[in-house]
């Protein structure tokens, strides 16, 4: 069972756990915004309410960033997790 399903079964858990690891950085603010702690959240939530573009650019930069990194992070780690895929 371990050598012949979780190898095949990995690929997808790792998919899913990189991209939801990059989206739980931009869910961060939704979280400062809910439970009123104050930092970014409560700025972005304000800009976003005051139609102010250019204060949310850098959360989107942040947002793009980090699923951008996750997603390559996931990538990388497949070769780790089934040994038929190989880098490079």
């Amino acid at each position: 069972l371990t050598r012949h399903t979780v190898r095949n079964a990995m690929v997808p858990i790792v998919t899913l756990l990189g991209i939801e690891a990059g989206f739980i950085v931009g869910g961060l603010i939704i979280t400062e915004g809910i439970f009123e702690y104050p930092g970014l959240g409560r700025y972005y939530i304000n800009a976003t309410q005051n139609g102010d573009f250019p204060q949310l650019m850098p959360y989107m930069v942040l947002v793009v960033v980090s699923v951008f990194t996750f997603n390559l992070i996931a990538d990388i780690s497949y070769a780790a997790v089934d040994p038929r895929i190989k880098l490079g």
